[in-house]
């Protein structure tokens, strides 16, 4: 099963948003991450291996809704069969795409 896991992000700092894209490099179950920028890129994003980088061009203060949307449209028009949603500030264990799969 091919999984995208989608993170919006928006002021996060660097720090954050390393240990989020590295927990999701760390999957057991591999799976594409896609970090959506709601009108603030950051540098370490656009740098990492591995990693979709979207960029909206503005904000949408809504908590990460319309990029989480715009993230999740991507992976299927991509062809993923699946997307799990990660906020940017959190991290996941790294069996947890591997226990969604299953």
């Amino acid at each position: 099963m091919n999984v995208a896991v989608i993170t919006p992000y928006y002021r996060e700092p660097d720090a954050k948003l390393l240990r989020c894209m590295q927990s999701v490099a760390a999957q057991t179950h591999a799976s594409t991450h896609f970090m959506v920028a709601d009108g603030a890129p950051r540098a370490c994003v656009a740098a990492a291996a591995g990693v979709r980088h979207v960029v909206l061009p503005q904000a949408h203060g809504d908590n990460g809704n319309t990029p989480r949307g715009i993230g999740g449209i991507s992976a299927l028009n991509a062809g993923f069969d699946a997307c799990a949603f990660l906020d940017a500030d959190n991290w996941l264990a790294p069996d947890h795409v591997a226990s969604l799969v299953e």
